[in-house]
């Protein structure tokens, strides 16, 4: 097993203003901002408070479509506070936040959501007196108070329903890609970060037929620094596959194909990559199954391609993790360690793999990996066991 316990609980949880089931939620990078979006077509935004209470501010609440909002996602904080949002009404949106001013010493909003504890909601006593201690504490950071979204660009080249989008790593720029149900993923980029308005398609590629049911459902990018631009697609075909760039040809081709879920995608997710000489690309569908891929640089068959840059992407190893549901959503930790899965019955389960099913093989990797950082170059891959069998998962805690 892992070499720690791991166990998890419902600390509390969030009455929201949304009048509709919510389909995404996302956390800014810092983890102290919310952003949710709901069938209703508003999208909210919540703040971390001193005293640990989930704050919605005056202007963080706005109606981002003329139909349902499937997804919402943030972009670094390199480039400001910056959302975007997907809706069936076929329109990406592009939304920045204006300040309008600060409160250092009154953080107590207009709407302060109710927050249910276990073993019994806080009283309106006691949310005033954590409001007052908050006020009290003057190294309490500033909260914002005034503040609206103002949306920067409309993005219309979708012909049907926009399921999904994400923004690049950092490293990327400040790039945007968006699937779609006509079965197209589009990337759009801001050539200039100064000016927000513009954001022009630089490319797209076909990634699910054309006649399935819902096209494009679930992009996730690889976050890897000395990787070439890499997305992970899903469909409602059933096909996950991965897709790279090439800066030489300036298009996107199918670099490795994952098996396959064969009622439909419904999420996927690329972990991150510290330290480790191979990927991990997480899979979800109708099926009730999750698959876990291990995906890694190899010297191509015919022997060619000594040097790192020569490797090719190849599918190594797959794990099925049984989850007896509809599994609706992937998310991994920030070590790309622990895999969550969140599903039909309402329970969020966390997956983590077990030594001697792949960590072996890790380690390999990770003295590959300081050896190619050392040298500028990507990681070698490391000669560690696991790369040719399939890992072991147990599921560490449920709830």
């Amino acid at each position: 097993m892992l070499g720690f316990p791991l166990s998890i609980s419902l600390s509390m949880s969030l009455s929201t203003p949304h009048s509709d089931f919510i389909h995404d939620l996302a956390y800014d990078f810092y983890g102290r901002r919310i952003a949710t979006c709901s069938g209703d077509s508003r999208v909210t935004v919540y703040n971390l408070s001193p005293s640990g209470s989930w704050l919605l501010h005056p202007g963080c609440e706005w109606q981002a479509h003329r139909g349902v909002v499937w997804r919402v996602a943030w972009a670094h904080p390199e480039f400001g506070q910056l959302l975007a949002t997907a809706g069936a009404d076929t329109v990406v949106h592009v939304w920045e936040e204006q300040e309008g001013g600060f409160d250092n010493r009154d953080p107590t909003p207009v709407r302060e959501l109710q927050l249910q504890r276990r073993g019994g909601g806080a009283s309106g006593g006691e949310a005033a007196a954590e409001a007052a201690a908050a006020a009290a504490d003057p190294s309490a950071p500033a909260a914002p108070t005034h503040s609206r979204w103002v949306q920067k660009a409309q993005l219309t080249e979708a012909r049907k329903s926009v399921n999904c989008l994400a923004f690049a790593p950092r490293h990327g720029g400040l790039r945007l890609a968006a699937g779609s149900a006509d079965g197209v993923v589009r990337i759009y980029e801001a050539i200039d970060v100064m000016n927000l308005n513009h954001w022009p398609m630089s490319q797209f590629f076909e990634a699910d037929v054309r006649d399935s049911e819902l096209g494009v459902t679930s992009i996730s990018w690889c976050g890897g620094r000395f990787e070439p631009p890499l997305l992970a697609v899903g469909g409602s075909s059933g096909r996950v596959s991965l897709w790279q760039f090439a800066e030489s040809s300036r298009a996107w081709t199918v670099a490795v194909e994952l098996p396959p879920h064969p009622r439909g995608v419904l999420d996927v997710s690329w972990a991150p990559n510290v330290g480790r000489s191979f990927h991990l690309v997480a899979s979800c569908g109708k099926d009730g199954l999750v698959r876990v891929g291990r995906v890694k640089r190899v010297a191509p068959a015919d022997g060619g391609g000594a040097n790192a840059e020569g490797k090719v992407l190849e599918l190594v190893g797959s794990t099925v993790l049984d989850a007896d549901e509809d599994v609706w959503r992937l998310g991994w930790n920030v070590t790309g360690t622990t895999l969550a899965c969140s599903g039909d019955s309402g329970k969020v389960c966390l997956w983590g793999m077990e030594k001697g099913g792949g960590e072996e093989g890790e380690e390999g990797g990770e003295e590959g990996a300081e050896g190619g950082a050392a040298e500028g170059g990507a990681a070698e891959a490391g000669e560690g066991g696991g790369a040719g069998r399939e890992d072991v998962w147990v599921c560490l805690d449920k709830v």
